[in-house]
């Protein structure tokens, strides 16, 4: 006897499948890295040759799409010549999510 599950694959959008919804504080952070290089005029090329960071890693984390993690958010401090807490004071702060 086979059992059937309560939900059906097509109540999922392919869309939803593809693009999980952005975290707030990684956008904000993205911005803050992306506007702290073009007012350097620099290029996510320079950027990632000067932070010694991916350039395409660059570009997912500027777009909020990446969480850089620690070490290569301390690179791309360094890289802009900052203080990495810089980048950081006031995120927008997310709402913990429970684990089920």
């Amino acid at each position: 006897m086979h059992s059937t599950s309560s939900t059906s694959p097509s109540t999922i959008e392919p869309a939803e499948l593809a693009r999980p919804s952005k975290d707030p504080e990684l956008v904000a952070l993205g911005r803050r890295i992306s506007a702290q290089r073009r007012a350097r005029g620099w290029t996510q090329r320079d950027l990632g040759i000067r932070s010694s960071v991916n350039v395409g890693s660059i570009g997912h984390v500027e777009q909020g799409a990446q969480n850089p993690g620690l070490l290569n958010l301390l690179k791309i401090a360094r890289g802009l010549e900052m203080p990495a807490s810089k980048l950081l004071d006031g995120l927008p702060k997310s709402t913990p999510q429970r684990a089920n």
